[in-house]
């Protein structure tokens, strides 16, 4: 799944007697379908919502070009977790090059976590756990906030600019040590070209464990 926003004004000089209209909206990519939630609002403040599931076209691009592989959102909101991920500006989030980033966290149960970030650039970093909170378990029915006022360090948003990803991996065993060693470092590593794709695969492999998913897509817009 993929949650874009689009905007725009119906028209843009406006005559005696007639409203400016602004039309915006997001869509969720679901593959065969998709979902699209549009509202429209006259300069007034009326509003006209309207949501429904469209069948795209045969061989429709969709999704963005250079966006990231869709196979990290397929399997969010699987899972026995309650697990919701956004970021302090909500769950579409935009920031401008240089701004700081905030994670808000929050599971119904005690699990283990690892998040990663993927940048605009395809390149792909662990941020939690690391060497500031090394430990991957978080308590259930709290908010976690990464970085947090507790953790000394900063997330900033950089260049390039373009779309962003934190995906998150709530299980309720510690697998730190079945994982990778390119993931199991804690000094934010790069992970290997090609990772991305297979991350969800690498949770997934793990015997005897339960799993839940989470994201969160972030638009980076160019400094001001």
């Amino acid at each position: 799944r993929i949650k874009r926003a689009a905007g725009g004004t119906a028209r843009k000089n406006r005559t005696p007697g007639e409203n400016i209209y602004s039309l915006t909206g997001s869509y969720w990519d679901f593959g065969k379908s998709v979902e699209v939630k549009l509202r429209l609002r006259s300069d007034d403040g009326r509003t006209a919502p309207w949501s429904g599931k469209l069948l795209p076209p045969a061989n429709m691009n969709v999704r963005p070009d250079g966006n990231f592989p869709p196979q990290l959102l397929e399997n969010d909101g699987l899972g026995p977790f309650r697990f919701t991920l956004r970021s302090d500006r909500g769950e579409t989030p935009a920031y401008n090059i240089g701004e700081k980033l905030h994670l808000e966290i929050r599971l119904d149960q005690d699990a283990w976590l690892y998040c990663f970030y993927r940048q605009a650039d395809g390149r792909m970093l662990k941020i939690f756990p690391n060497r500031y909170h090394k430990n991957a378990k978080v308590s259930g029915g709290n908010l976690l906030t990464i970085p947090g006022s507790m953790l000394p360090f900063d997330l900033v948003v950089g260049e390039p600019a373009g779309t962003e990803l934190v995906k998150c991996f709530a299980l309720d065993k510690d697998v730190t040590s079945r994982l990778p060693k390119s993931i199991r470092a804690d000094n934010f590593p790069v992970l290997p070209e090609g990772m991305d794709f297979r991350l969800p695969q690498v949770f997934r492999q793990l015997q005897e464990v339960s799993l839940s998913e989470a994201s969160v897509v972030i638009n980076v817009l160019p400094g001001v």
